[in-house]
């Protein structure tokens, strides 16, 4: 139980430390390239959520393995619990991990306000501030609602 625990741990801290920079680093600094830290801070935020319910669930023997991938546990996630945390929609957990990918693989183009990351399939996502908020607030609703799980 202590594993679980110190992944949960390591999810509040990436998950805070997002929130200090979307909220009082990035409107001091005005860098654009605090978006890129903060999105990358998020998404770890979520993957530790996720793996840390997937490892209590494997350890009450509930499902037999843990994928080893972070999009794959994500995946896994999402089919298996959605219904069990009510989530109307986990398309966002989905995006969250895409946009992380495209982070370390794709072109990054920065823009007035924007940061735009092209996909190897020509895609441009969009980072800005509002998108930053928005998966903010639902990765720390995501984070709760694990936390009250294992609990």
């Amino acid at each position: 139980m202590d594993g679980v625990l110190d992944v949960l741990e390591d999810a509040k801290r990436e998950l805070k430390l997002a929130d200090h920079i979307t909220y009082v680093t990035y409107p001091l600094v005005k860098d654009k390239k605090l978006f890129i830290s903060a999105f990358q801070h998020l998404h770890l935020s979520m993957v530790y959520a996720v793996k840390s319910f997937l490892i209590h669930e494997r350890l009450y023997k509930r499902i037999r393995s843990v994928p080893m991938d972070s999009g794959l546990q994500v995946r896994f996630f999402i089919n298996t619990y959605s219904n069990f945390f009510n989530f109307d929609s986990a398309d966002w957990m989905l995006d969250v991990v895409r946009v992380a990918k495209n982070l370390e693989t794709g072109v990054r183009v920065e823009s007035k306000d924007d940061v735009f990351v092209l996909t190897s399939k020509l895609e441009s996502i969009k980072i800005d501030v509002p998108s930053l908020k928005k998966y903010l607030s639902l990765v720390k609703s995501l984070l709760s609602g694990v936390e009250d799980k294992l609990k």
